[in-house]
């Protein structure tokens, strides 16, 4: 029988046996992976599991970023949701983010995300794989998502050098890659990178070229910070060449670029060369190849000193690549117009590259100087432009590109104006081939360009057709633009006119959803009035512009202020809504009076005119201003502009003596001038015709009888204005609808046809 006494020593023995470490504890303290999965193997079967797996696979086989997110959001609020899960939700968020967009509601997801990962790391929960793959997507996410790698990079790095022993060489080749994208800066990077290299040698035989070729870019990046890198360089290449078949073409274009980078610190990459020129040569088609990678072939090729057949075969596929990776990169015009002169010559500038050169000389216009657009190689450019033009070699893109950069620079770049026939044939025959955009930029630019009836072909008509066919396709700004356009045109092209109706409706539609900005309404606005005869239901819709207009008005110009008084004057809009638009525009007038021109001047004075608002401190204001300017106005702006206002004002009763004798000071001399057109000199009779004017010795007595002696001089009846509803001559009321009112630029998208944006000019 045993005593007691040894029975408990027996227990207490046991107890100590099992509380003794594990042989198979690693020297950290952590259990290897393995053995965590033989016992998990080893437990009854939890039902959750199941849902646990199904939930993995749903998150991996994701499409989008918004779809795994989605996911993510659901999982995290049950019990299942675990550090496998974690894993694989940034491994595809990574091989998603493409599609990701930084919306309010993808940033509060991986922030939750985010912090999830930080408590699991904390109670170290994270195997290799799981550290090791997070790494790598934070690195793939490190700009839409800049906080993961604060938050995250240093837990994970403590976990993947804690857990080193459980890396697999494709672990390794994940980690390697994020230090390189992440660059080595920083002394721990340089550690995990070393580490990482020691893993790939130890385990080489796990290696395949899949996760060679990124190691080997991954090399190459760090090689000068971590030169001792360098040692791992012949692994990579031998399990690249035993695998070529493989191996990608993003593949290939990073192993080229890597080999030319390592050529002289690890001479053995230089064994990749011949395998990837002639892989790249056989499988790089143009359509797979990104300008970037395309710099980059050209670049290696000229590095390795690279020649050959199959070379040439290769530098042929990415030649028009790098011209349009050129091209798209630019960031001075000068610059890039100089880059580009000796391509304008080559066959390999096509109609593509023709498109994105007019796209980017109009993005770029401010740092287009006049020298470099009057000189040598603007002039091969236009010329280059021409031959393809006349020989119908251009797409509806290029065209419409064309015609927006023409408008875009028709003042620093004058002799792109020749091509203005070429693009109006192009359009002839490419009409149906017109994208929303396309005839948005077109009409744009034809109206800002000023062309004439005898500029078009009587088919240019038939883009309303277009218009009405592409109605729903038309963003709100570029609707409001097409509107502008149309207005400005009806003299020439009266058959556009016909669409507008079709605009109104869409445009109802739009207005109050923000689609179009306060600017693009002030231009509605004004295209109203000048179409008031023409589709008598605009009117229906102009109830909600003005509301819209209103509550934007501090964004606004100056010229869209003017131009907002002159059109509701011009309609005789009555109303609340009218009356509450015209005090807040008055009240930002007045505010921001110097910033005014004298054109906007008589916009004011005129819609005030028009519609009989007698705001005398307002006025007071105006005609102190047109004091100020009227010595220093051109030819052309004193004689449209001075007229206008000086008859605005008696028209309201409201007479200056000080501005009427400053505006005879500028026009006596010029009274027989033709910018000086009958219609002026009606308003100025009748303007300085005040009894109180005509004392013997007045300066403006004798100017009024200048003027009569003019009238009689070309043969004219005299009439008065005041008694007539009149906007003015025919001629004088076409040069205001081209010189007076807001233009906008409907930026051209080039390729897949990004979003166009806008922004307007005007008076």
């Amino acid at each position: 029988m045993v005593s007691p006494l040894v029975a408990s020593a027996v227990v207490c023995a046991s107890l100590l046996v099992s509380l003794r470490c594990p042989a198979w504890v690693s020297p950290e303290g952590r259990v290897p992976r393995s053995r965590l999965l033989l016992q998990a193997s080893s437990r009854p079967r939890d039902p959750s599991t199941d849902r646990a797996r199904v939930l993995s696979e749903q998150i991996s086989k994701a499409q989008t970023a918004k779809e795994v997110l989605e996911k993510v959001q659901d999982a995290m609020n049950t019990s299942i949701f675990n550090e496998v899960h974690l894993g694989v939700a940034f491994v595809a968020l990574g091989r998603n983010y493409r599609s990701i967009f930084s919306t309010p509601f993808e940033q509060s997801i991986v922030n939750k995300l985010s912090k999830s990962a930080e408590a699991m790391l904390s109670n170290q929960l994270l195997d290799a794989r799981t550290a090791c793959g997070t790494f790598r997507a934070i690195a793939v996410l490190r700009k839409p998502f800049p906080r993961l790698q604060q938050q995250l990079m240093l837990p994970l790095l403590e976990t993947i050098k804690f857990t080193k022993l459980d890396m697999t060489a494709l672990d390794a080749s994940n980690v390697l890659w994020g230090c390189g994208s992440f660059g080595v800066r920083r002394p721990h990077l340089q550690d995990i990178a070393s580490i990482c290299a020691q893993v790939a040698t130890d385990r080489a035989e796990e290696l395949n070229a899949r996760s060679s070729a990124p190691m080997l870019w991954a090399v190459a990046s760090l090689i000068a910070q971590a030169p001792d890198l360098r040692h791992i360089v012949p692994v990579l290449v031998d399990a690249c060449v035993a695998d070529w078949a493989s191996l990608n073409v993003n593949n290939l274009v990073d192993a080229l670029w890597s080999a030319a980078r390592l050529a002289d610190i690890a001479p053995a990459a230089l064994a990749l060369v011949p395998g990837l020129v002639q892989g790249l040569a056989s499988r790089a088609q143009a359509d797979e190849l990104n300008g970037q990678q395309a710099k980059d072939i050209v670049w290696a090729c000229r590095i390795l000193q690279v020649s050959g057949a199959t070379a040439e075969v290769l530098l042929s596929l990415v030649a028009p690549r790098v011209l349009s990776q050129t091209i798209r990169s630019a960031s001075k015009a000068d610059v890039m117009i100089a880059d580009l002169e000796g391509a304008f010559d080559s066959p390999l500038f096509n109609e593509f590259h023709l498109a994105a050169t007019f796209s980017q000389l109009g993005k770029l216009r401010s740092s287009l100087s006049p020298a470099v657009a009057r000189g040598k190689s603007m002039s091969k450019f236009v010329r280059c432009a021409e031959e393809m033009l006349n020989a119908d070699s251009v797409d509806a893109t290029a065209c419409a590109n064309a015609f927006w950069a023409i408008a875009t620079l028709r003042v620093t770049a004058p002799q792109l104006r020749k091509l203005i026939p070429a693009l109006l044939q192009i359009v002839k025959f490419r009409t149906r081939e017109l994208s929303a955009t396309h005839v948005a930029n077109v009409l744009w630019a034809a109206a800002t360009l000023k062309l004439q009836s005898k500029d078009f072909d009587p088919t240019f008509a038939s883009l309303a057709d277009v218009i009405v066919d592409k109605a729903e396709d038309f963003s709100g700004s570029q609707i409001a633009m097409l509107i502008w356009s149309v207005a400005s045109l009806k003299r020439d092209v009266p058959g556009l006119v016909e669409a507008v109706p079709v605009l109104v409706d869409m445009l109802e539609e739009k207005a109050d959803t923000y689609e179009v900005d306060p600017q693009g309404l002030a231009t509605v606005l004004w295209s109203a009035a000048v179409l008031k005869s023409d589709v008598p239901g605009f009117r229906d819709a102009l109830p909600v512009v003005l509301q819209r207009l209103e509550r934007g008005i501090k964004l606004l110009t100056p010229r869209d202020l003017a131009n907002i008084v002159w059109a509701c004057g011009t309609l005789d809009l009555q109303g609340e809504d009218t009356d509450a638009l015209i005090n807040a525009t008055l009240l930002q007038a007045r505010s921001r009076l110097p910033e005014f021109t004298c054109q906007g001047l008589a916009s004011l004075c005129w819609g005030l005119s028009a519609s009989k608002r007698v705001d005398v401190g307002f006025l007071k204001l105006l005609k102190a201003r047109v004091v100020e300017l009227a010595a220093d106005l051109d030819d052309e702006s004193a004689a449209i502009d001075l007229p206008s206002i000086a008859w605005s004002f008696s028209s309201l009763g409201f007479r200056s003596e000080p501005m009427l004798e400053a505006i005879s000071q500028r026009l006596s001399s010029s009274l027989s001038s033709t910018l000086l057109n009958h219609w002026s000199l009606f308003a100025l009779a009748e303007a300085y015709e005040d009894e109180a004017y005509q004392e013997p010795g007045r300066g403006l007595k004798l100017f009024l009888s200048q003027i009569r002696d003019e009238i009689s001089a070309r043969n004219l009846l005299p009439i008065k204005l005041s008694t007539t509803n009149e906007m003015g001559p025919e001629e004088w009321r076409r040069h205001r609808s081209h010189a007076h009112h807001p233009v906008a630029d409907v930026v051209a998208a080039v390729g897949s046809g990004s979003k166009a944006q806008s922004k307007r000019g005007g008076a």
